[in-house]
Parts: C-alpha cells; sequence; structure tokens
C-alpha cells in the first residue's frame, strides 16, 4: 500500500520530470545531487554501447556509409579512367568532380540526423543524460564511419586515374580536410535546424556557393568584387588549390607552357595559401562543433 500510495503521488504530478517524481518517492534521502543520476563518464560509456550495439543490429546503417563511397568511386572513378596520363584540363576536371563528391556525401545524413536529434530531445528533457555526452557518443561511431567510406572512395578514383603515389598524398590530405569541414558543417545543422525541410534548405545554399567559389568554376579574377571574400572562408577554394599546385609540380606538366597559362587563369600563382587554408578550415571545424552543441543545448526544445 505505501508503494502504490507512493507511486499514485508520484503520477499525479503531471509534466513533472523523471528527477522531480523521483524525489518524490523518496523524501528521505534525494536519488542524486547533482542535475543528472550519472556523471558525464557514466552517460558516455552507457549511450556509446547502445550506439554501437543498435548500429549493428542495422545492417544497412552499417554498410551504406561505406557501400555508397565505395559504389561512387567505382561509377566516377571509371569514368577517369587514365585520367592520370591526360592533359592538365583533364587532371583539374578530375580533381573538382572528387572534391565535390565529397561535399554532396553528408547531405545523405541529414535526415537519420534530425531523427536521432528528437528522440534525444525526449530523453534529455528527462534529465537521463546531457547533449554533450548524446553528441560524443554518435561521433565516436558515425565519424569514423564515413571516414572510412571517403577514404575508399578517393583511393578507388584515384587508382582508376593512375596517378602518381606522390601526388595521391596531397590529394588525401586535402579530401580528409574537406571531409571534416563539410562533416561538421552537416553536424551543425542538424543541430540547428527545426526539421529537415529547414535542414535542406540551409543545407543547399553552403554546399552550392563553396562548389562554385573553388578557383575551377568561378576564379578570383572573375568573382565581382563584393564576393571575393568568399574564397577566404571556402573549403573548396583551399582544397582545389592545393591539389592543382600539386598536380602543376608534376615532372610532365612543371616546366608546360600551357600548365602555366592555366595557374595564372586560376590564380593559383604566387605564395601558396596551403598554410593559411588549414588555419581557416581547421578554425571553421572548431567553430562548427561548437555550434553543433550550442544548437543541441539550446534550440529545438520540447514543447509540454
Amino acid at each position: 500500500p505505501f508503494v502504490d500510495a507512493t507511486v499514485a503521488e508520484a503520477l499525479s504530478n503531471q509534466g513533472a520530470k523523471v528527477k522531480e517524481m523521483v524525489g518524490t518517492a523518496s523524501s528521505a534521502s534525494p536519488t542524486w545531487s547533482g542535475e543528472y543520476a550519472v556523471g558525464f563518464c557514466g552517460q558516455f560509456r552507457v549511450l556509446l554501447e547502445r550506439k554501437v550495439r543498435l548500429t549493428l543490429r542495422n545492417p544497412m546503417a552499417l554498410a551504406l556509409p561505406i557501400a555508397v563511397p565505395v559504389f561512387q568511386g567505382l561509377v566516377v572513378g571509371y569514368m577517369f579512367l587514365g585520367t592520370g596520363h591526360k592533359p592538365f584540363m583533364r587532371q583539374i576536371i578530375f580533381a573538382f568532380c572528387m572534391l565535390t563528391m565529397l561535399c554532396l556525401a553528408g547531405t545523405m545524413g541529414l535526415i537519420v540526423l534530425i531523427t536521432e536529434r528528437t528522440l534525444m530531445k525526449h530523453e534529455a528533457s528527462e534529465k537521463l543524460y546531457s547533449e554533450l555526452a548524446w553528441a560524443l557518443a554518435t561521433q565516436v561511431v558515425d565519424v569514423p564511419l564515413a571516414l572510412v567510406g571517403a577514404v575508399l572512395n578517393v583511393m578507388i578514383m584515384v587508382w582508376f586515374a593512375e596517378l602518381e603515389v606522390g601526388f595521391f598524398e596531397t590529394v588525401l590530405a586535402w579530401a580528409l580536410l574537406l571531409f571534416f569541414v563539410y562533416d561538421s558543417l552537416f553536424a551543425f545543422i542538424g543541430a540547428v535546424a527545426a526539421d529537415t525541410r529547414q535542414a535542406q534548405v540551409l543545407a543547399s545554399p553552403c554546399v552550392s556557393i563553396f562548389m562554385l567559389f573553388n578557383g575551377f568554376i568561378v576564379t578570383k579574377e572573375d568573382a565581382p568584387p563584393l564576393l571575393k571574400w568568399i574564397f577566404f572562408v571556402s573549403p573548396n577554394a583551399y582544397a582545389m588549390e592545393g591539389i592543382v599546385r600539386a598536380m602543376a609540380e608534376e615532372p610532365q606538366f612543371k616546366d608546360d607552357f600551357n600548365t602555366q597559362m592555366a595557374m595564372a587563369h586560376f590564380g593559383f600563382v604566387g605564395e601558396s595559401s596551403a598554410k593559411r587554408g588549414v588555419v581557416v578550415l581547421g578554425t571553421a571545424i572548431g567553430l562548427l562543433r561548437v555550434g553543433q552543441l550550442l544548437g543541441l543545448k539550446f534550440l529545438n526544445q520540447l514543447r509540454r
């Protein structure tokens, strides 16, 4: 009878949170004194174990982040078969297509991000765990899977293109840096957007503008003065310049007149902006991840 009366009293508090209900049921001594029943490390461990189990139980969640980039790499790579032995402009087009695929890959996960965020909001509102613990546990599983897919995508395309081994290192480095930028961007959009439609609306302009302002489609010389600042923050522009500069240093292009004219046309002459690019993109990754955590914490709250 005492238990039934206590439970009935706790359930009668409509809108009460789990912590308040437990405190009502145990008036002698509260179950915990902090905001959460378990510390941050305990929350992270449980959430990580749950995320791993759910991923392993769902073959599609485990295979798609790897299978789709591999399939794209096979198809697009075969389109550029033997590009490493072709003219300079053909290799630039190959680099553009490869970077474009890395940009668009993250858009497929926006729906999943927002769906999982909605479930998280319900559980976090009951003080079961913090948003930070959930975000870290999710990234520990999702980011490595997506990273493996991106690396395999680049390796397959480069293998089909038959590029030089030394040049492959430069391509992979910029491709991975670009991957982390867009992974952070889509994670930020998934945290602040109200729904999947709004997420697509926010993501499309960012991706399209960065893809256009990459120094190849829109060059620094051709861009209007009011829009030249976009090159300073465009991850595609830094990645494209770094890859094309390394490409121009290959023996077959180093002293070629047409190559030098093309480099001048794209504005890839003078001092390289590679160091600045690493700093800018690294800063962007950090800011987007912080913005993601703030968005998860303070935006899209549930209405009771």
